[in-house]
């Protein structure tokens, strides 16, 4: 068995809303699930691409996080990642993987896709509430790393 850590299980990432589903019924106990689809920007090798990944809304309580929102937004999603095993009727395991959301916030304008702030700008900006990798250039050295490994 592994040994459990500290570590958050709590991520966030921004991009543009792409798809907003309806909140559908799932099981027993006023189980709801709503399904929203995020596109998001990046750069591989030097190229621009575009990803899209599918998060779930769960609960009927929460089905209204994306209601100040309409598809084409720019949004900050908070997400939990979890992951399920469950045997099928042959007795195989299958592994299931959910993204569920926890908040929905507007992307802060200084963090659209239109451009990347200069240098000065970032410093001058309190950006610690987002987690933003492409704002990580390789001459910058995050010191004070406490992960185990």
């Amino acid at each position: 068995m592994a040994k459990k850590n500290n570590l958050s299980n709590y991520h966030q990432i921004g991009g543009v809303l792409y798809h907003i589903g309806n909140a559908e019924p799932k099981g027993k106990n006023n189980f709801y699930v709503k399904s929203i689809i995020l596109e998001i920007h990046g750069m591989r090798n030097g190229k621009p691409t575009t990803d899209w990944a599918k998060f779930e809304i769960k609960w009927e309580k929460n089905m209204n996080m994306t209601d100040p929102y309409e598809v084409g937004d720019p949004v900050v999603i908070t997400f939990n990642l979890g992951g399920r095993k469950w045997k099928n009727k042959e007795g195989e395991e299958v592994i299931f993987n959910s993204l569920s959301v926890a908040s929905i916030e507007p992307m802060p304008p200084e963090l659209t896709f239109e451009e990347e702030p200069k240098k000065e700008e970032r410093e001058e900006k309190d950006y610690s509430q987002y987690i933003i990798p492409d704002l990580l250039k390789d001459d910058e050295v995050i010191e004070d790393d406490d992960l185990p490994f």
